[in-house]
């Protein structure tokens, strides 16, 4: 375990998160993977400006007879307050050992899972048995999954099963949910920018301020009263209306429940089409839409019901913009999915905001019959521990692999509700060694 945690600190070391990129990790993996004799191929794309790449590590042509495709995503979140990452010395970025798990940022998603998949293939290569699995390592699960779309666009046809990483505590995840990716824009009245522009420009311009901190998670239970958003609309709607909004600014990611956020009023402003009465008009529709939510029960997940977060608040020049994420598990029909997304608009509407559906990913779920269910539970039983399937409440690469005609299962060590985008992520060390072991299982059950 020595040299397979220096392979993991150094992997935690390199920042890949959203802001940052994958370029400096896919170097890394680029150099382990050609070192370990494999070939290697790079894609490169842009989001938001930042430079991505996706790695694809195979032992012979991917034209070749391999139809099982390995995943692992290499970004992460951004990091939050360092100085609640008390296990890693304040540095989210510093790998550190404490009891029988790894604490460091991406410990328990896809960077460790990725070298775990790497190593057992080696595991095979030394002994001379063939590889007839691909391994990519992509971009973007952070922000629209483009990593896996790229791969895809290139090498859609080469497969016709997946193994794609989630934190699921060596589960076979077969079901999961859906993902809505929303947009919100709400502009200012005429009449309010010329009182906003007017009050910058005096002398005698007097405002308030007031922060507000939640508790940053991944939405997959979000506690409505942990959202420092929400918090901030909820204070809003106990001011008097009419109100001057000079700035307002919350949330980092539309997926992440925001940790913080920020607003400033004017004291002695008094507008008769206020922006922020139409904002919480919107807001007052999400909150009722998210009590509808727990109507609607969905056995296995947890919650055990669909979830809406507004993650991303933000004033721009002449608008207010919302962004967040909507979870559909698999039992919602298309059909009560666009009622809702339907009731979201009408609302819109009514407050001349602009509701836009910025990504779309559908929910899957695979029988416990299906062949490659039954293939990989067949292919662990010799292995010690209960072995089992189960449902998540995250969305994966997997959703998109089987919306495109490619079954999908997700996989992996660690746990994610308390966990994963949380400071202290961590991983058990004993989990990461059977997630190896199950891999080795895997490739040479795929080769015989």
């Amino acid at each position: 375990m020595s040299s397979f945690f220096e392979f993991a600190k150094k992997i935690i070391s390199i920042d890949s998160s959203v802001s940052q990129g994958t370029v400096e990790i896919v170097d890394y993996f680029n150099d382990l993977a050609r070192s370990f004799g494999f070939l290697t191929e790079i894609q490169e794309g842009l989001i938001d400006g930042v430079v991505q790449r996706n790695i694809i590590v195979s032992d012979k042509l991917l034209e070749s007879k391999s139809n099982v495709l390995f995943v692992s995503h290499l970004d992460t979140v951004d990091p939050g307050v360092y100085s609640l990452w008390d296990k890693t010395e304040f540095n989210p970025f510093n790998a550190s050992l404490s009891g029988d798990s790894i604490y460091g940022l991406g410990a328990a998603t896809g960077k460790i899972d990725f070298l775990c998949k790497l190593l057992a293939m080696k595991s095979l290569k030394d002994n001379g048995e063939p590889i007839l699995v691909t391994l990519l390592g992509s971009y973007g699960r952070e922000s629209g999954m483009e990593g896996i779309k790229r791969f895809l666009q290139h090498n859609k046809n080469n497969f016709t099963y997946a193994l794609v990483a989630e934190p699921s505590s060596n589960d076979f995840i077969c079901s999961s949910i859906g993902l809505v990716n929303i947009e919100i824009t709400i502009p200012y009245a005429d009449e309010e920018m010329v009182q906003l522009n007017k009050s910058l420009n005096s002398e005698n311009f007097e405002t308030q301020s007031r922060l507000f901190q939640g508790k940053v998670a991944h939405p997959l239970s979000p506690d409505w009263d942990e959202n420092a958003i929400h918090k901030m609309f909820e204070y809003l709607g106990q001011l008097p209306k009419g109100l001057l909004l000079v700035d307002l600014d919350g949330g980092s990611h539309f997926n992440i429940v925001p940790e913080r956020a920020y607003i400033e009023l004017e004291v002695d402003g008094c507008i008769k089409e206020s922006v922020t009465e139409r904002l919480l008009g919107i807001y007052d529709a999400i909150k009722k839409l998210q009590m509808d939510f727990k109507n609607h029960s969905c056995e296995g997940f947890e919650p055990n019901y669909p979830t809406i977060n507004i993650g991303r608040a933000k004033k721009n020049d002449n608008y207010i913009r919302l962004h967040g994420s909507c979870r559909i598990p698999p039992s919602i029909s298309e059909t009560l999915y666009s009622s809702w997304i339907q009731q979201i608009k009408v609302t819109c509407d009514e407050q001349n905001a602009t509701l836009r559906i910025m990504d779309y990913k559908p929910s899957y779920s695979l029988s416990l019959e299906n062949h490659f269910v039954k293939k990989s539970l067949e292919l662990v039983e010799c292995l010690p521990g209960p072995l089992a399937t189960s449902k998540s409440s995250r969305c994966s690469e997997a959703n998109v692999l089987n919306r495109r005609g490619i079954e999908a299962v997700a996989f992996g060590a660690g746990i994610a509700m308390g966990n994963i985008y949380e400071p202290n992520e961590c991983v058990n060390i004993k989990t990461l060694s059977q997630s190896r072991a199950i891999y080795e299982v895997f490739l040479r059950g795929v080769c015989e």
